[in-house]
């Protein structure tokens, strides 16, 4: 019998011993997929916030010398219509100019030439990039053409302010 007890008592430490290592097991496995857990978790992190820091930096933003170009032209256009109706409109005269009708239709093609320049320097920028570099380059695209055609139409709109200051008199010669 005392041997069947120590065989017992054997059999009982051996199972315990056992359930300390897959215990520990367990608990080591757990660690592991834990950390692998957070592993994961960080790098898909990391992984999401590369395309956002990358729009910061990246060369997504669309060519700057059509728009300004562009909005020269709505300068030349601005002194222009400034220069070319200063006689008349001293004169009291600049609304009834045979050119009025041309200025005011130049502003108006030009205003329209803003959207179709945006499209066109889309497409152009577009077709010499690749997918990754084209995300976000419409939208940066068409804000620059807003930009200057709304710059250039407040510019060419206080070009013909001016004339009509000119027209009323208030800025008339003193002879």
């Amino acid at each position: 019998m005392p041997d069947d007890a120590v065989s017992d008592v054997e059999q009982v430490e051996g199972a315990l011993v056992q359930e300390e290592v897959l215990n520990d097991a367990v608990v080591e496995g757990a660690l592991v997929q834990e950390h692998a857990i957070e592993d994961t978790v960080t790098s898909e992190l990391d992984a999401a916030a590369i395309p956002y820091a990358q729009a910061l930096t990246s060369p997504c933003v669309a060519p700057s010398v059509p728009f300004s170009l562009y909005l020269f032209a709505w300068v030349l256009l601005a002194v222009g219509t400034v220069v070319y109706l200063k006689e008349a409109a001293l004169a009291g005269k600049a609304a009834w100019d045979s050119g009025y009708a041309y200025i005011v239709y130049a502003g108006a093609g030009m205003a329209g030439l803003g959207p179709v320049l945006s499209v066109l320097v889309w497409l152009v920028a577009r077709a010499g990039r690749c997918a990754e570099e084209r995300e976000g380059l419409l939208a940066t695209t068409l804000l620059q053409g807003a930009k200057a055609t709304f710059l250039g139409t407040a510019l060419w709109l206080a070009a013909l302010y001016v004339v009509d200051v000119l027209r009323a008199g208030t800025f008339a010669r003193s002879s």
